[in-house]
């Protein structure tokens, strides 16, 4: 077959398997162009990836904690494991499963506790308690336009509202007891009358004021405690990094002004 000499005129001939054509010369360096720049683009940026990659620290240890916690206690947990400067991961499972994970050592750390919240013998094989993170105070709370109706109410007839999978061996003088997934849930539950008062901590409290227009009143202090952060005995130093955060973030106030913001 013959073709005709269109190179002179500005014309490339292409060939790709079986298909046969002539295309502009122009537009044939401008694919050339795309191509090159495109590969360029790509390399440059793969380059990128790898340098980050290697600028991070490869020994820092990885630490799988428990996601369960919501709110400003999540945030003050999280603040302190990045001081400890450890590779965090979440893990969110249902409570109950999480502290099977916990045994298992596939979490290495959870918050906010105290030693009497984890008593099964299981448990208390691998678990050690950092310092302090915070002292808690543990409250219940109604709707602002009941407080005094429920105050007025012996505390065993109180249907109260907590968080699912927890032990409250502070409420044994509260009446019926109603689980919830989370702080939102037991607000619903309060709205709805289907629980007079829920048993949460102070900070908790004061972030659903701010959510639902301080529409909650606090009835009872039920206890104040030095909340932990469990982490398990085989990761002794990352019990360790997570107590010198605790230390730096106390002393600067930090840990504070998350879990008690000035409104």
């Amino acid at each position: 077959m013959r073709f005709p000499d269109l190179g002179s005129v500005g014309f490339v001939f292409v060939s790709r398997g079986s298909l046969l054509c002539w295309i502009p010369r122009w537009l044939w360096s401008v694919c050339v162009l795309l191509v090159c720049t495109a590969g360029h683009s790509m390399a440059a940026d793969m380059q990128a990836q790898v340098t980050a990659a290697l600028d991070q620290p490869q020994d820092l240890p990885v630490v799988k904690y428990s996601q369960t916690l919501s709110g400003p206690y999540r945030q003050a947990f999280e603040l302190v494991l990045a001081r400890a400067n450890v590779k965090a991961v979440p893990v969110h499972m249902p409570l109950m499963r999480e502290r099977r994970m916990f045994v298992e050592g596939d979490i290495t750390a959870e918050c906010c506790l105290i030693p009497a919240w984890r008593t099964r013998p299981d448990e208390m094989a691998v678990q050690v308690f950092s310092d302090p993170i915070y002292m808690e105070k543990g409250v219940t709370v109604a709707l602002k336009t009941r407080a005094d109706e429920i105050r007025s109410m012996p505390r065993s007839a109180l249907r109260t509202a907590v968080i699912r999978g927890y032990v409250y061996t502070d409420l044994d003088d509260y009446g019926t007891r109603l689980d919830a997934d989370d702080f939102d849930a037991l607000f619903t539950l309060l709205k709805r009358r289907r629980a007079d008062v829920a048993f949460i901590g102070y900070p908790e409290y004061l972030r659903l004021q701010r959510t639902f227009s301080n529409q909650l009143a606090v009835i009872h202090v039920v206890h104040e405690y030095d909340l932990s952060i469990r982490v398990h005995r085989d990761r002794p130093e990352v019990l360790a990094a997570i107590n010198k955060a605790i230390a730096e973030l106390r002393a600067e106030g930090a840990i504070t002004a998350i879990l008690e913001p000035v409104s």
